[in-house]
């Protein structure tokens, strides 16, 4: 039972293996288009920039949060803020974040 089993997979395997194949020509030559075709291709690629620049500027303005309400925390485990590790660093970079951009900063230690 397990012969025909394993006989299969390796059969299986072998052949997703072949299906993966890439071509076999050599030849990796595109096709040739218009010159209709290319501007109509480059527009639609401009439009589709400018839209999507303009749904990240619209998300970016709806997810901004005041920067009153904003307060940066970090919460260390067992180790201190000069282990020089993790906690080291975390702490040096929100402490920079924070006051780059005022805003109030303090860490917690259980």
């Amino acid at each position: 039972m397990k012969k025909p089993f394993a006989l299969a997979l390796v059969l299986v395997m072998a052949l997703s293996l072949c299906a993966c194949g890439g071509n076999t020509d050599g030849s990796t030559k595109a096709p040739e288009s218009t010159p209709a075709q290319t501007q109509a291709s480059s527009q639609a690629q401009t439009q589709a920039q400018t839209q999507a620049q303009t749904e990240a500027q619209t998300e970016a303005q709806t997810t901004v949060a005041p920067v009153a309400d904003v307060k940066v925390a970090m919460i260390t485990d067992y180790g201190d803020i000069t282990d020089q590790s993790f906690n080291q660093t975390t702490y040096e970079a929100c402490k920079e974040y924070a006051d780059a951009n005022g805003l109030t900063f303090k860490y917690f230690k259980p």
